[in-house]
């Protein structure tokens, strides 16, 4: 079976679409992740020392390893919002909003839509 995802381009000129795909049987065959990973990795190059920044802040000032850093900015990672929970009071309807984790060390510009 199929469900349906809207794309929300950040560009206000770009339409927004409404989409479908198989709905995945369990988390270890997620491939809308997958596409997911593939489509944001698509989008913008990371900004090592924007990155750099993000990190330290993060780990509070810690040197991390530089493998860890290239491991990093070959990474394509998407973050998981959800904003409705699957719950008796929903009929177990959930929605979640998917955001490119990397978006601001690519220089993306914010999604207002």
């Amino acid at each position: 079976p199929l469900f349906k995802y809207i794309l929300i381009p950040a560009a206000f000129g770009d339409p927004i679409q409404e989409l479908e795909a198989p709905r995945p049987k369990g988390l270890e065959d997620d491939n809308f992740t997958t596409t997911l990973r593939k489509h944001f990795s698509s989008r913008g190059k990371m900004d090592r020392k924007l990155l750099e920044k993000q990190v330290a802040e993060k780990t509070k000032g810690k040197m991390i390893d530089e493998k860890y850093m290239d491991m990093l900015m070959s990474n394509s990672s998407v973050e998981i919002v959800p904003l409705v929970l699957p719950l008796k009071r929903t009929k177990f309807l959930s929605i979640s909003m998917y955001v490119d984790d990397q978006g601001i060390a690519k220089n993306l510009p914010k999604n207002e839509r």
